[in-house]
């Protein structure tokens, strides 16, 4: 049996009512719905974790388990590091900077006994994860660009899973004493 759709001159061919041509599924993540300035598009799915690490990884992982994606695309918001407040920016690297072994192997932002070197992604722009809103860049001026609360947990869970990872940040603050009051004042801007 085949379905024929006149709009777009296509046939599917249908095996017990289940189409059997693969459509890309993307998956649209947001830790806020404030930060959701995206139009609905057909066939994309949002979801909104909450903040922090453990809120991502859960509420990812069953939305991956739910609608299977070929692809996840992370936008949200982001204090600047060596970035300025509004800029735009496509993360291509992620650090866990809560992972902090020192006194047990000697390292920092790296998870014990893991194949990975302490990141994950490749050289470019470089975003650190932490749940502890950061307002102090001091420690990591020559480590990372930006800072966020998510990206980390949702990069290795789709590293893991072998999902396709994209992530867009805008920069709501610089890291400092006023970054609360900016992040506040500039999440509608993401």
């Amino acid at each position: 049996f085949f379905f024929s759709s006149r709009r777009r001159h296509t046939r599917y061919p249908l095996v017990t009512g289940v189409q059997t041509c693969a459509l890309p599924i993307y998956l649209i993540v947001f830790a806020l719905k404030e930060e959701d300035q995206i139009i609905n598009f057909p066939g994309w799915m949002k979801i909104y974790t909450g903040i922090g690490k453990i809120n991502a990884s859960f509420n990812l992982t069953k939305a991956i388990l739910k609608h299977k994606p070929n692809k996840i695309i992370n936008f949200g918001t982001a204090g600047g590091i060596s970035l300025k407040k509004h800029s735009f920016v496509k993360v291509k690297k992620f650090i866990q900077l809560d992972m902090n072994c020192y006194r047990l192997l000697n390292k920092k932002y790296i998870t014990p006994f893991e194949e990975d070197e302490g990141y994950i992604g490749e050289d470019g722009i470089c975003c650190g994860s932490s749940d502890t809103f950061i307002t102090d860049k001091t420690n990591f001026e020559n480590l990372i660009d930006l800072v966020d609360m998510e990206s980390y947990a949702l990069a290795k869970i789709c590293k893991i899973e072998n999902i396709h990872f994209e992530s867009y940040k805008y920069i709501t603050d610089e890291c400092n004493n006023h970054s609360t009051y900016d992040w506040f004042k500039n999440i509608k801007k993401a």
